[in-house]
């Protein structure tokens, strides 16, 4: 009474694993789904099953009854046995063992072509309750092996998408990326794959302001270095006395400039002068177009 009660415990507890669906992703990054059936579980709980299918040697319908006969059946009883055809394991009353001559009969019950009997028999329901025990522990572990497999899948799927956008200004889909980065070592040390910017090539990025005059997206300006011409000079007032007599001294008396025209030099060349900041050179670099 006490192993029928036992298997009544466990038998309601399988079909709570079966079809069990985990969600993962392909190598692509597309959503899939694994499914385990409850004959994928009982094989992790149990060890591997044998199948008996409709053409088995080992298969007879002796009206209404399946009979299986087959020596790893010899010395064992109380093993569960499942079936597609009724998508769930027999009941212990649907089941008659023959230790003796490793055979097992199950009531009213005909396989059919295309199906096929799974049998577990190294597991014994009706040795001990220490064997029903050790089953239900073995199951209780089992599910919290999905449930932790589940977990770890769901972060995986949730870093995935993050990963997902901050790789996406590195996309290919239409030409190269529109991401770039800077490489700080020679070009011929760019990894593969990748490719310099040559728009960006003597030049420095500004951030874009939209509707500027300057600095709308993708406008390009400024120059290394600049000839400073009239326009850009400030107003300059030069006082100047007049003097009439040289004194000898370098100076000049007050008074008239005796007819002559004096000029006054400023000096300068004309030359530009550079712009540059401080600076040290790197590569822009972006994604080739695959």
């Amino acid at each position: 009474m006490a192993g029928d009660k036992k298997i009544s415990q466990i038998a309601k507890q399988l079909p709570l694993l079966s079809d069990v669906v985990v969600a993962a992703r392909d190598n692509n990054g597309n959503p899939i789904n694994i499914t385990f059936t409850l004959a994928d579980i009982l094989a992790a709980v149990t060890g591997s099953p044998f199948k008996i299918f409709p053409d088995s040697d080992s298969y007879e319908f002796v009206s209404p009854n399946a009979v299986i006969t087959d020596s790893r059946l010899a010395g064992k009883t109380g093993y569960p046995i499942y079936s597609t055809q009724v998508n769930s394991e027999f009941r212990s009353e649907d089941l008659t063992y023959d230790a003796v001559n490793g055979r097992v009969t199950i009531k009213d019950f005909e396989l059919q072509e295309g199906q096929h009997i799974s049998i577990y028999p190294t597991v014994a329901l009706n040795e001990s309750t220490g064997n029903f025990q050790a089953i239900n522990n073995k199951i209780a572990a089992l599910e919290e092996d999905i449930e932790g497999l589940q977990s770890a899948l769901q972060s995986a799927n949730e870093e995935i998408d993050q990963l997902q956008i901050v790789a996406a200004p590195f996309s290919i889909s239409n030409g190269p990326s529109a991401g770039w980065v800077l490489w700080g070592k020679p070009a011929n040390q760019i990894p593969a794959g990748w490719e310099p910017v040559p728009e960006m090539e003597g030049r420095m990025a500004i951030g874009a302001i939209a509707g500027h005059s300057q600095f709308d997206f993708g406008k390009t300006g400024g120059s290394t270095s600049y000839q400073l011409m009239l326009q850009n000079l400030p107003p300059i007032d030069l006082a100047l006395k007049q003097a009439n007599s040289d004194s000898g001294s370098g100076a000049y008396d007050e008074g008239n400039w005796g007819g002559s025209n004096r000029i006054i030099k400023l000096g300068g060349t004309s030359a530009p002068f550079s712009l540059m900041n401080p600076y040290r050179t790197v590569h822009f670099i972006r994604r080739k177009a695959s």
